[in-house]
């Protein structure tokens, strides 16, 4: 972010790896400048400052969420600030000509990585978090690895005064195997173990906008039709924008209230704009996410859309598509064949394919393929590259041909698994078939000036 009234340029840094701190720097120290906002200087690119937010971080927390400048008045006095609300989830409010902090403040209910802090502001981490040094113990930290708040941008109004921030509140299980990769970063976590105490119990988890005054440093309102997976814009007509899946959704600034919502037949990750032409004030967003309505087989229906007061267009009809069918061979391979593709699968493919089969991406659900019937189709695919054009690279260079059949076998257990314990159908009618058409939304209330 770059501020002309200080002329500074303020940079939020990332987090280090091996995440666990303990693998990572055994002989300690706090890893300076990581997880970090930095202030250089405009013109010369001089350091200026630095506050770091969560030192010997182990827990994935990156500080490169959005940086916003204001002023605030606080404790009578105007002051010009800088505001972050990071992964760690700790609202900060510091001076933003020199760095010094303001205030630091949970924007989640609790978080167990930090007790405190100290008098400079230092957080004061907790022991029992430093789950490098404690083998398969692990720890489940709070506020998740996936952040208190994620990339997605948050918004601040000036005439409300108040931060509109994409919110989860959540543990994440970490259980630290120096060595260990999740695909090709070696972040010496074993995405396969669990922590051995059960996950904390948390009051009011889940993913949610909230609405923060980081002069009162308290939250006003929260919305759970908001996400923590979807960017926001504040306007100046008391209007907060935001999209939960494919809903796309206004909410009134001061009371969070929903006034409106439309389908948008696919994801939104991103922040709306807004801009005015011809005297008509328009909002516009991207979807195209995908992956909701049948996953990596369906239409994405990516799309920019575009609205007005008055707007009329109309989305086309929703594509009926045929998913593919749950088909895997039967179960094989012993216990150790099975621990060793679980172990390769866990290196090489989660991160695309997701954990456990757990598809978070637009990759398709290996579950599916028809390839879990041929071993040779499997090895072609993943040791020869045969469909390398299409984005699946060979993996020979860190996969031999039993390996490969060792997570062939993996995911034939994890298909299986599915196929005799079927999720509840789709609440819109069953695969195969598109959702039923959306009651029309009432019009936009935007911003008329």
């Amino acid at each position: 972010t770059y501020d002309p009234v200080t002329n500074l340029v303020y940079i939020g840094t990332g987090n280090g790896a091996p995440w666990p701190a303990e693998v990572r720097s055994p002989g300690g120290g706090d890893n300076l400048f990581t997880a970090s906002i930095v202030a250089l200087d405009a013109d010369t690119g001089e350091y200026r400052w630095h506050y770091q937010t969560t030192p010997e971080d182990s827990w994935d927390f990156d500080n490169t969420q959005q940086l916003v400048t204001a002023d605030l008045m606080i404790d009578g006095k105007m002051t010009h600030v800088l505001m972050q609300a990071p992964k760690n989830g700790v609202f900060y409010v510091l001076e933003a000509e020199t760095g010094r902090v303001i205030s630091a403040d949970l924007f989640v209910p609790t978080a167990n990585w930090m007790t405190g802090f100290d008098e400079n502001y230092r957080p004061i981490l907790n022991p029992d978090a430093n789950y490098g040094a404690f083998g398969d113990r692990g720890f489940h930290v709070v506020p998740s690895a996936g952040g208190a708040h994620s990339w997605h941008p948050m918004a601040f109004s000036p005439d409300t005064g108040y931060m509109y921030i994409p919110t989860n509140y959540g543990s994440f299980p970490l259980v630290a195997e120096a060595g260990a990769k999740m695909g090709n970063q070696l972040l010496s976590i074993n995405v396969g173990k669990s922590p051995q105490m059960p996950a904390p119990q948390l009051e009011g988890g889940g993913s949610y906008l909230l609405a923060w005054d980081p002069v009162k440093r308290e939250p006003v309102w929260e919305q759970r039709m908001g996400s923590s997976r979807a960017g926001v814009m504040a306007t100046a007509g008391n209007l907060v924008f935001q999209a939960s899946g494919s809903n796309f959704q206004a909410f009134r600034a001061d009371t969070g209230e929903a006034v409106w919502s439309a389908d948008t037949q696919s994801g939104i990750v991103g922040g709306a704009a807004s801009y005015e032409l011809d005297g008509e004030q328009y909002v516009a967003v991207v979807a195209g996410q995908g992956g909701g309505r049948g996953g990596y087989w369906a239409p994405n229906y990516a799309r920019l859309l575009v609205y007005k007061i008055g707007g009329e267009a109309v989305l086309p009809e929703p594509i009926s598509f045929t998913p593919p069918v749950l088909n895997p061979p039967a179960n094989f391979g012993d216990a150790e064949m099975l621990a060793t593709g679980e172990t390769h699968y866990n290196a090489n493919c989660a991160s695309c394919h997701g954990d456990s089969g757990r598809v978070s991406s637009l990759f398709p659900d290996l579950k599916y393929a028809a390839a879990l019937n041929s071993p040779e189709l499997f090895k072609a695919i993943v040791i020869d590259g045969i469909l390398q054009s299409n984005g699946m690279v060979s993996f020979r260079n860190e996969l031999s041909d039993a390996d490969a059949e060792a997570v062939r076998a993996y995911v034939v257990t994890l298909a299986n698994d599915l196929k005799d314990n079927p999720p509840p159908a789709p609440a819109f009618g069953g695969p195969g078939g598109p959702p039923p058409a959306p009651a029309p939304a009432p019009a936009p209330e935007l911003h008329e000036d």
